[in-house]
């Protein structure tokens, strides 16, 4: 894609650019980009594969708006196709405002109650959840897009369990006395926020394909419920983050590339766009068909990714551009009325941008190409066809001129 700069043809190309309207840049619906037009020119994709994906990780703490996530994970899976995962979530809590006169001596018990909203996995599975406390000592942990995706913090001894299935709507610990008696001064103290570091949620997976499941936390649900003499308090939830670590990686399929949020795995697709030439473009239409068999197998279920990340990549360095954040709409990943997309691929066959491959990244990066979008921790899929079989990923190209 790399061709010599041409000004004068460039200045009349992007004379001919549609106006930016799209503020999301979000393919909102497909439409007929068959070769109807003699001026649509249709690119099939030349090749596409698996990349490594060096995005951050897939949950991160919580408590300020540029950097909100709205799920906790937990859960241990034994996937044949996308690979096993194992999640511990860590949830913080913050404490809201407390009776005048309330004493240590009122509280009664604790119950850390979560709303679960999400399962990737066998949905007839019954796994264990072990609640620990989050070492106060070993340091803060704190709102980052830089932890990576493994991060474990240390923690204290097992608190208690529970056990957790895709048919519970709501999963709840009971503190035991003596937790409760050695931490009800703490639990009504003004410094709580910055003493108590929150817990962790370690599953036990005893045998069979297991699941992961996913928490919501900014919710009334999903609370740590303080019971005392005279009063109930509900302490929200304030900083999450969701450690994920990987089993050996799966034989890749021969049908698609199995990307998934958190796997470290994207899609790398080729267009040979040298063979348009430098023309000048009203539009650009990416459709990649996916897989959508994978999504429910019996009892198995693997969600499929709502969003995607479409970078510009210079294969020879490696350098990554960010285009736009595009949906998958009938069973394909869509970007169908994007004026960043057409701009982008405009700058390619001018020789005015320098990437010769794109590559779709499944979940969407905050604040990494249009603004902050808020896409709830998981592990979805994105199995996007490869060529060779019914359809493949394609360009439409709409050509002003000859």
């Amino acid at each position: 894609m790399r061709l010599p700069p041409r000004p004068l043809l460039l200045l009349a190309a992007l004379a001919a650019l549609p106006a930016c309207q799209d503020a999301a840049g979000v393919g909102v619906g497909l439409i007929d980009d068959a070769d109807v037009d003699p001026a649509t020119r249709t690119v099939e994709a030349a090749s596409v594969e698996a990349a490594d994906d060096r995005r951050p990780a897939i949950g991160f703490a919580d408590s300020t708006a540029a950097l909100a996530q709205t799920r906790v994970l937990a859960g241990d899976v034994a996937d044949p196709v996308f690979g096993d995962a194992r999640a511990v979530g860590y949830l913080d809590v913050v404490r809201p405002a407390i009776p005048e006169g309330m004493a240590a001596a009122d509280v009664r018990s604790v119950r850390l109650e979560l709303q679960r909203t999400y399962v990737y996995g066998d949905t007839t599975a019954a796994l264990a959840l072990a609640l620990r406390q989050v070492d106060a000592g070993a340091g803060s942990w704190s709102p980052s897009l830089d932890y990576a995706a493994d991060t474990l913090f240390a923690v204290g001894p097992v608190l208690t369990s529970t056990t957790v299935s895709a048919a519970d709507e709501t999963v709840a610990f009971d503190l035991p006395a003596s937790w409760v008696e050695a931490n009800a001064e703490l639990l009504l103290a003004a410094n709580f926020n910055e003493a108590f570091e929150g817990f962790a949620l370690e599953p036990t997976r005893a045998g069979g394909a297991g699941a992961v499941f996913g928490f919501q936390a900014q919710t009334p649900q999903t609370r740590l419920r303080v019971i005392t003499t005279n009063d109930t308090l509900s302490y929200r939830a304030g900083e999450v983050f969701s450690s994920l670590q990987r089993g050996e990686p799966r034989p890749a399929p021969d049908a698609f590339v199995a990307a998934q949020v958190g796997s470290g795995r994207s899609v790398r697709l080729l267009f040979p766009l040298d063979a348009i030439g430098p023309a000048a473009l009203a539009r650009a239409v990416l459709r990649a068909p996916l897989e959508t068999t994978v999504a429910e197998e019996g009892s198995f279920v693997r969600p499929v990714a709502q969003n995607a990340t479409l970078f510009g990549v210079d294969t020879a360095t490696g350098t990554r551009t960010p285009i736009v954040i595009v949906t998958v709409e009938g069973g394909a990943v869509s970007a169908a009325q994007s004026d960043r997309l057409t701009q982008a691929v405009q700058a390619a066959l001018l020789g005015a941008a320098a990437f010769d491959a794109f590559e779709l990244v499944p979940g969407a990066l905050p604040g990494r190409v249009q603004g902050t979008l808020f896409v709830p921790a998981s592990l979805d899929v994105l199995p996007v066809l490869r060529p060779g079989g019914a359809e493949a990923p394609r360009l439409s190209l709409t050509v002003v001129g000859s």
